[in-house]
């Protein structure tokens, strides 16, 4: 299913990477591999974004970031 999460910062957490909104609230993420988990981190930073991505299996499969940048296909 598709989903749009926005206002959430990407932190890696106990092993897990998590999309934090601005009350705390989490949702877990799922990455091909530790490429990509760099590459978002690279784009994100400590920053606040907007992720799109399909949800799957009761995490975030992230296909898209939107930066004060622009749009950055994962």
């Amino acid at each position: 299913m598709p989903i749009v999460l926005e206002g959430v910062r990407i932190a890696p957490i106990d092993g897990a990477w998590l999309a934090i909104d601005r009350v705390g609230d989490a949702v877990p993420l799922a990455f091909l591999d530790d490429d990509v988990r760099l590459h978002v981190l690279a784009h994100t930073g400590p920053h606040r974004v907007t992720m799109f991505g399909e949800w799957e299996a009761g995490r975030l499969w992230p296909i898209t970031v939107a930066t004060t940048e622009g749009l950055v296909r994962l």
